[in-house]
């Protein structure tokens, strides 16, 4: 566990005050309960973007490169299978 000089909780913030506020006083309860009132670690809101994309996204790039993928150039032939009893 990090000592106490180092310990912080981000939140990630929400589309609105509300969402954000809810996500704060969600951890802060639940950190409450881990640590205790007096060992309380600082919360702050982080405002930033999430890292990626949003999925429905990335989906519509995959099933695009799926839609133009062109067919397969090589043909395969298949050997000939069995045994001609060793001759």
């Amino acid at each position: 566990m990090a000592p106490e000089k180092h310990r912080h909780v981000s939140v990630q913030a929400g589309m609105s005050h509300d969402i954000s506020q809810a996500r704060v006083d969600a951890v802060r309860a639940e950190s409450i309960l881990i640590t205790g009132e007096a060992k309380l670690p600082p919360i702050d809101l982080r405002i930033t973007e999430p890292l990626g994309r949003p999925a429905i996204e990335v989906n519509k790039i995959q099933v695009g490169v799926l839609d133009t993928m062109p067919a397969p150039r090589i043909t395969y032939t298949a050997l000939p299978t069995g045994s001609d009893g060793g001759e």
